[in-house]
């Protein structure tokens, strides 16, 4: 019987994680000219930029003070971080260059680690956006989200479409050619927002206003876009003009915690607002038991070559977006169907597990294909070859000031800004053993946080190497250690 049970699940699965792994080897097989016999040659010209270099070593994540210290998207940084120190121990030695732009643009070596792309074909190896954070406290909210979604059954669910979030007006004058060029995703927002006037009986998308009680700021000039070379459609249909007039009237009263989804049963994905790429509001809506409305866009996630239309979601647009809700909210049958494909992205892909491993293929294959593994992975031949002057100067250690990254479990939620200390020059062990802050102390529920990664469990901070170690020192001394031990 148990067998027989295992044999449907495979028929019945929507999900092909086999396509993941195809596109990670795709992208990593992309770059041209590589040669993966000389791994010395290669990361000389790869290391060190200080601002996207990355290195894990023996469980060790080291960084230079200035990726975590300058970094213009801190809260990017510091939760890819607090996401690759909770898996250390599980990886690979490895180097790699991060980019945190939602795009994939990224201006270091090849290859670049990025969160998502602007269109599939761009270069890049994907790896999960930085939101899921510590796959400790992913772990812990996910379970929050089961306990909402069992408490709500579907016919007690609302039966509209449901979005929160915040809608940008792009209207700078003085960059207008910038702010209509990246206002694909405000754009999408605003023209499914102005669905909730125009079918209300199927939609409750509003967007969350920035300087409340006063309504959401929306670009009220339906022309401001009109002749720029490149810019998305930005079409005002009546529909968007009336929400235009009337931005209180989607604008929402409150935000929604993401428990609250649980309530809809069916859960809108739009693209972000800044540059209408990804957004991480989609990773905890597979969790929610409802069916997922993923907007129809370009961007791309590691995730979604497994992804299928129809399957595991519905792709919708302005005009399919209302007849898709009032389809299904007649067609039980295929609710549930689609339900259940959510399911699975939450059980296989979006699992703490799923994404640990996933990450660690990504640094096994590029370990593979430059061939790094032989030189990371020998402790005598990486010490001599960070000790050696001509590799010093190539990779630029004089000017390095390399700082480990550090993350100790505790029992006791705190609020992130607690969790993370760049202390630097005054760190010192005590910090990740007790509560030394001034901050609130929360309570021991997760429940208790509005948004996924408010509050955390883990006490992370950056433990300066530089003080000990000029330069690429604490890599040779590292090296050196486990060499004389063998």
């Amino acid at each position: 019987m148990l067998f027989l049970l295992l044999i449907l699940q495979i028929i019945n699965a929507k999900l092909d994680r086999s396509k993941i792994m195809r596109e990670l080897n795709r992208s990593v097989y992309a770059y041209d000219g590589v040669d993966a016999t000389d791994p010395a040659r290669y990361l000389r010209d790869y290391l060190w930029v200080k601002s996207s270099t990355v290195m894990i070593l023996d469980g060790v994540v080291v960084v230079d003070k200035h990726f975590i210290h300058y970094a213009a998207t801190q809260e990017k940084i510091d939760k890819h971080l607090a996401f690759v120190t909770s898996v250390a121990a599980e990886l690979p030695n490895a180097v790699y260059q991060f980019s945190d732009d939602s795009t994939g643009v990224c201006h270091a070596g090849d290859p670049c680690l990025v969160i998502a792309k602007s269109h599939a074909a761009r270069d890049g190896v994907m790896i999960p956006n930085p939101y899921f954070a510590n796959v400790d406290d992913w772990r812990d909210f996910r379970a929050v989200l089961q306990r909402a979604a069992n408490a709500r059954p579907w016919e007690h669910r609302r039966k509209r479409a449901f979005w929160r979030g915040s809608i940008s007006p792009h209207d700078d004058k003085n960059h207008r050619e910038a702010d209509c060029l990246k206002n694909f995703g405000s754009f999408a927002r605003l023209a499914a927002a102005a669905q909730t006037l125009a079918a209300p009986h199927e939609v409750d998308v509003k967007c969350l206003s920035h300087a409340p009680p006063l309504p959401c700021a929306l670009r009220k000039d339906p022309h401001f876009c009109d002749g720029v070379a490149g810019a998305p459609p930005q079409n005002y249909t009546e529909a968007i003009a009336a929400a235009v007039r009337h931005p209180e009237k989607i604008t929402a009263k409150a935000p929604s915690d993401q428990v609250d989804y649980a309530a809809y049963r069916f859960l809108l994905n739009l693209p972000g607002s800044t540059h209408g790429s990804y957004s991480w509001n989609l990773n905890h809506l597979w969790s929610l038991g409802s069916v997922v409305l993923q907007w129809d866009m370009d961007a791309v996630e590691f995730y979604y070559p497994a992804l299928e239309d129809g399957a595991t979601h519905v792709v919708v647009d302005a005009e399919t977006l209302a007849p898709t809700v009032k389809a299904l909210q007649g067609d039980a049958a295929r609710a549930k169907a689609l339900r259940d494909g959510a399911r699975e992205v939450h059980r296989e892909v979006t699992c703490p597990e799923c994404l640990a491993g996933y990450f660690g293929d990504v640094l096994r294959a590029i370990r593979e294909r430059w061939g790094t593994a032989r030189l990371l992975d020998d402790p005598c031949a990486l010490r001599d070859f960070f000790a050696d002057p001509a590799t010093a100067a190539a990779v630029g250690c004089d000017g390095l000031e390399l700082v480990e990254i550090r993350s100790a479990a505790r029992g006791k939620l705190e609020g992130r800004d607690q969790g993370w200390r760049h202390s630097l020059g005054s760190w010192g062990t005590r910090r990740l053993r007790g509560h030394h802050h001034r901050g609130r102390t929360h309570s021991e529920t997760l429940e208790t946080a509005s948004h996924y990664g408010q509050l955390t469990r883990a006490r992370m901070d950056a433990k300066p190497l530089y003080e000990a170690f000029e330069g690429c020192g604490w890599i040779v001394h590292h090296a050196g250690k486990l060499c004389d031990a063998r």
